[in-house]
């Protein structure tokens, strides 16, 4: 398993790479490969642990995004980016293959004791809820790159007959229509909860 962090726009943040130092700090298991729209991009960490890839997004990607009605203004294009790191992440796996891949956001803080892995248990696809109508992509684990292609195959239907998206509600979408096909990871409930 490697863990991926995306991070698409013109200026990565001190806390990215904050994150990719805790990381690697935290656990020796795994490689952590940082997926950036950078070219020429000052990794400022050396690890033999670190690799470094550039996104440049398949045409019919950014044809399907441009479809879509976003507010472009909002944090330099945040609803853009937070679907587009999706594909990112999905077409990452599919030019590495060999691993399963867990997807961070990079201001997800894990904790030492955070289970890595037992993600390796996990067969298909996985990320967490929040609510019947969202799921959230903090944490996405792909088992295989079969698995990464079929959901960018059912995010790319999700946009062309949506004119407008979120990554929270596409993700929702594809677990509610795809139980089999995806695993919700546990969470804590509510401290006001009944159940």
């Amino acid at each position: 398993m490697r863990i991926v962090l995306v991070y698409l726009g013109t200026t990565i943040p001190k806390i990215f790479w904050l994150n990719v130092r805790h990381l690697l700090s935290i656990q020796q298991d795994y490689q952590i490969d940082i997926v950036t729209n950078q070219v020429n991009l000052h990794v400022p960490i050396e690890d033999s642990r670190l690799n470094q890839f550039s996104y440049f997004p398949r045409h019919e990607t950014s044809n399907l995004l441009d479809s879509l009605e976003l507010d472009t203004k909002f944090r330099d294009g945040f609803w853009r980016l937070s679907l587009e790191r999706l594909f990112a992440f999905t077409q990452h796996h599919m030019e590495h293959p060999e691993d399963s891949l867990l997807h961070v956001e990079s201001d997800v803080l894990l904790l030492k004791n955070f289970p890595l892995h037992s993600f390796e248990n996990i067969t298909n696809l996985a990320w967490s809820r929040v609510d019947s109508h969202r799921d959230v992509a903090a944490i996405v684990y792909s088992s295989n790159s079969k698995s990464s292609q079929w959901l960018d195959e059912k995010m790319q239907a999700i946009i062309k007959a949506a004119d407008e998206m979120d990554d929270m509600r596409m993700l929702s979408q594809i677990s509610a229509s795809n139980p089999n096909m995806v695993t919700i990871l546990p969470s804590l409930p509510r401290i006001d909860s009944e159940l």
